[in-house]
């Protein structure tokens, strides 16, 4: 799964951007360690 996410242009470096794993049918395996995030300007 790829999601992009845009930042609104009032977004601080103090704020925080908060991931919550949700899989309805539970059938496969998730680790927050798969997990990517990457800056792209």
């Amino acid at each position: 799964m790829e999601q992009r996410i845009i930042m609104p242009n009032a977004a601080k470096p103090t704020n925080r951007l908060q991931v919550y794993l949700w899989l309805a049918d539970g059938k496969l395996l998730v680790y927050l360690d798969d997990l990517k995030i990457k800056l792209v300007e």
